[in-house]
């Protein structure tokens, strides 16, 4: 579910929700951030799949899309009230919730990490090598082209894009990303 320090080495003043398309590696990225500076750290994906007892590719499958989303609302809520202020992972659809998006643009400052597409691509096949439930949206196969991923990034960029805080991620692998992250907040100087 998350990552809790009981002497962390930094004390959020709001929360921060990490944001980025599937492939990014926001959720490592996330456990990188927690365990270098202690800052308490929770997935709502692993919120929802501890709440309903099974995976969210099995979630996708048997109770649909529409389902998962109004219980990662629910979730960041509660992830919202926690204390202390928390760093929180959200799923790369996350904002497509209007709510969702007014609170994370409101109550916490949201930072979306950027790759570019083709690195994209890659990750999530090479992903779904690994583990073919680790992208519920593709649970029943890998994309295969850039044009399969396009309309999702399309539709989700935007919002993405509102953030107060981007960092333009590249190829960097997760630490690398995570220590880029703890540098432009200055969390560890």
């Amino acid at each position: 579910m998350g990552y809790y320090d009981p002497y962390p080495l930094v004390y959020l003043d709001r929360p921060v929700c990490l944001i980025g398309f599937m492939g990014s590696e926001v959720h490592s990225i996330g456990y990188f951030i927690s365990t270098l500076t202690g800052i308490p750290f929770v997935e709502l994906d692993k919120l929802v799949e501890h709440d309903v007892g099974m995976s969210l590719a099995q979630l996708y499958l048997e109770e649909g899309e529409s389902r998962w989303r109004a219980l990662e609302s629910k979730h960041l809520k509660r992830a919202l009230k926690m204390s202390p202020a928390r760093l929180i992972c959200l799923g790369d659809g996350a904002l497509l919730d209007e709510e969702n998006l007014e609170l994370c643009l409101s109550r916490t400052t949201l930072v979306y990490i950027r790759r570019p597409q083709r690195s994209l691509l890659k990750r999530v096949q090479r992903g779904r090598q690994e583990n073919p439930q680790r992208f519920p949206l593709w649970v029943r196969r890998s994309p295969e082209s850039l044009s399969e991923l396009l309309p999702l990034l399309k539709r989700r960029e935007p919002l993405y894009e509102k953030a107060e805080v981007l960092i333009d991620a590249g190829d960097l692998g997760a630490l690398e990303t995570a220590q880029r992250v703890n540098k432009r907040f200055s969390w560890l100087t």
